[in-house]
């Protein structure tokens, strides 16, 4: 009486849980086929899982590859701003280096002038 009342209670659940009834008067041909179905089932989720598992290692992949390329040109254009700001502050050094000599040119020709009066 108990095992009938468990199995009762099973096939309400699954009438409840929106699953079909199992048969009780399942063969063994037919459990070897369900259970042929299920094994096809298992073996088609495991491929889908795998190519999903493939691709997303291929994803972070080229994520990484893209972040390493981005920080090489985020360095690599820091680089030119430091060459950039160098450059200007030799060319200033350059200009001012100019003037210097500009005056003491001007300086020279003066008195220059004034030997020669």
């Amino acid at each position: 009486m108990m095992n009938r009342n468990q199995v009762k209670a099973s096939v309400e659940r699954c009438l409840e849980n929106g699953v079909s009834a199992p048969r009780l008067d399942m063969t063994l041909s037919d459990l070897q086929d369900l259970a042929t179905r299920q094994q096809l089932q298992i073996n088609a989720q495991q491929q889908l899982l795998a190519s999903k598992e493939q691709r997303l290692r291929h994803l972070k992949l080229t994520d990484q590859r893209q972040q390493q390329q981005e920080t090489s040109e985020q360095d690599r254009l820091q680089q030119l701003r430091e060459n950039a700001l160098n450059q200007e502050a030799k060319l200033r050094r350059v200009r001012a280096i100019r003037g210097q000599v500009e005056q003491k040119r001007l300086s020279n020709s003066k008195l220059v002038e004034e030997m020669s009066r």
